[in-house]
């Protein structure tokens, strides 16, 4: 029945016209532009592709400081965490697995060298100022482990006079978190400086949270036409762990050092030639430490794994009109891995060109081929088309678009003992997809439905091969087809509403078995509500349908749906002060998102917030 209600909500929402690209439901009428989709400004109704956006003002109605949270409001989107806060977080989009979606911080990839996915865990909502998400495959801009999409996160910019503020939260499981934050400009400097604190307790003994995160940038305008821009995000933890699934240890925990260091140059020599050169770093620093039960003779447990990834990026977009735009650009990639019984790197380099036609008002076509080297695996090509059109008489929105995408196995798919599979063979992939978007009242409601195809051969998965041990092999073929709902509806100044509906079918072949922990459907509300003028509501309920996980040897066991309610209430006391009341889970539903960790019930949260 809860099932029901929601998805009739969400239909009501998208019969009264809800909203494309938007994650939230605050107020956009004025035209966006997304910077994802080509890697240059570009404005929404010219998209070719699904993306959506979050912005800082979303965020902050949220009033949480996870990442993984402000994620499910996105569509196609589904975060997946084990257990409480601190915990292992991945996120997949439309049925890809969690190594198939990159991740940037400040144009630097965050995904990890080793494991090829990225932990949300770790980075707090605080200091982001937008993130995109682009659905489905970009071959070209963007290379290897974007076959399910690009989650492209940017935060903050110091803008305007100097000001600092302050944060305190206090909440349900002993949680504690500060934010202490500084921002502003100074003639030509623009900087930003925060840190963020958060303490919580764990479900079960052994599994408090200790997190210090440090997010730092600045931009200078070196010349008039010379820009350069240094982003910085490092991230401290202490996370207590269990062995496993149905598997809690007391003594068991992970010491985690993670930065993320970006630094771009953009200038412009001419009118219609810009060009962006970024060095980056990503070092990921983890330690395993299992102190042993007392009263047993398990044995004190150590184990370390640390990865770098060093990354130039060499990017240059040449605005030839009437012949349109020209986006082309260099990467190379050096990933190392030291792990206790391997030590291994991979070097990648990758050279790309995109254009982009407007031959008309209303249409907009894309093209573009990348050719990729790994040392591992030889040279790869790449390449997609896509188009839109927007019909003058209606505006309406049609896109279509075609990619293909690959992914090289990562290093702990090939070394990491006990698993790696030396002979494993490279991912490529297949995407469709075609969508159609309409505004009406002037941009008050809007609504866009899409569908999409992508079929992936020599999919890598961990598969099984006793009990109690599994190993990284290729399995012949995936697909994973669906269709996604979305929108926004301005149902008056002072209140919108938001809904999003993702429904896919996510299995492997020859064998038909539905691909494990991809639920079928995800649909999502959420409503934003000011009132006497100094208050603030946001709702938002999350309905997930049912996952498979592999068990035992490749035995199948069925995690039931589940439905989510969340809400966050403001108010603003003065300009500089405003208080908050937050609640998870409001509904105390029972619900694994991971099978074998269990999720908090009822969360409460209480918090201030001062600026000066």
């Amino acid at each position: 029945m809860r099932i029901a209600a929601v998805v009739g909500i969400v239909l009501l929402g998208m019969g009264m016209g809800s909203g494309v690209g938007w994650a939230g439901s605050v107020k956009t009428r004025a035209e966006e532009v997304v910077v994802t989709a080509t890697r240059t400004d570009q404005p929404r109704h010219q998209l070719t592709k699904s993306v959506s956006f979050v912005t800082g003002e979303m965020i902050e109605r949220q009033r949480t400081d996870a990442t993984l949270e402000v994620l499910r409001t996105v569509p196609g989107v589904f975060i997946r965490r084990s257990g409480a806060a601190g915990r292992t977080t991945s996120a997949i989009i439309r049925g890809s697995s969690d190594d198939q979606v990159l991740v940037f911080i400040d144009g630097a990839e965050a995904s990890s060298p080793t494991l090829g996915s990225f932990n949300f865990a770790n980075l707090p909502a605080d200091f982001i100022e937008r993130i995109e998400v682009l659905r489905g495959s970009s071959s070209t801009l963007y290379g290897s482990k974007a076959i399910g999409g690009v989650i492209n996160i940017t935060t903050k910019r110091g803008t305007g006079p100097a000001r600092t503020s302050y944060l305190q939260e206090f909440g349900t499981l002993r949680t504690f978190r500060e934010t202490l934050a500084t921002q502003g400009e100074a003639g030509r400097l623009g900087y930003h400086l925060g840190v963020n604190r958060l303490d919580s307790r764990g479900l079960s003994t052994g599994d408090d949270v200790e997190q210090t995160h440090v997010a730092a940038t600045s931009n200078v305008e070196l010349l008039e036409q010379l820009q350069w821009d240094v982003a910085l995000n490092f991230g401290d933890s202490h996370v207590g762990i269990d062995d496993g699934a149905f598997r809690p240890d007391p003594n068991r925990f992970i010491e985690r050092e993670h930065l993320v260091l970006s630094t771009t140059l953009t200038g412009r020599p001419i009118e219609a030639w810009e060009q962006e050169l970024r060095l980056t770093l990503n070092d990921d620093d983890v330690l395993d430490i299992d102190l042993g039960n007392p009263g047993t003779t398990q044995a004190f447990a150590r184990s370390r794994i640390n990865s770098t990834r060093y990354g130039v990026d060499w990017l240059h977009r040449l605005h030839l009109a009437p012949i349109g735009l020209t986006t082309l650009g260099a990467e190379i990639r050096d990933e190392e891995a030291e792990v206790s019984s391997f030590s291994k790197t991979a070097f990648i380099w990758a050279g790309f060109l995109q254009h982009q036609l407007d031959p008309t008002e209303h249409l907009t076509l894309i093209g573009g081929v990348r050719q990729t080297h790994h040392n591992f695996f030889g040279h790869e090509t790449t390449a997609e088309g896509s188009a839109s059109y927007r019909i003058p008489a209606t505006g309406t929105r049609l896109r279509s678009s075609y990619s293909q995408g690959y992914r090289a196995p990562d290093l702990n798919d090939l070394f990491f003992p006990n698993f790696g599979n030396v002979n494993l063979l490279p991912e490529t992939s297949d995407t469709i997809e075609f969508g159609v978007g309409q505004a009406w009242c002037d941009g008050r409601f809007d609504a866009e439905l899409t569908a999409f195809r992508t079929e992936v051969e020599q999919l890598i998965q961990a598969v099984r091969v006793t009990p109690t041990t599994t190993q990284a092999q290729n399995i012949s073929q995936a697909q994973m087809e669906g269709v996604e709902l979305e929108g926004r509806a301005e149902l008056r100044p002072d209140l919108h509403l938001s809904t999003h509906w993702t429904y896919t079918d996510a299995f492997e072949e020859p064998s038909g078995e539905e691909l494990t922990r991809t639920p079928r459907y995800v649909a999502g509300v959420g409503l934003d509500y000011d009132f006497l003028s100094r208050w603030q509501l946001h709702l938002e309920a999350l309905q997930v349908g049912h996952t498979e996980e592999s068990v035992a040897t490749n035995r199948r066991q069925r995690v039931k749906h589940y439905l989510v309610v969340d809400g966050a209430l403001t108010f603003r006391a003065t300009d500089h002060f405003q208080l908050y009341g937050r609640v998870e889970n409001l509904l105390d539903e029972k619900y694994h998102e991971v099978l074998g960790f269990q999720t908090p019930g009822t969360l409460f949260f209480i918090g201030g917030k001062v600026e000066m």
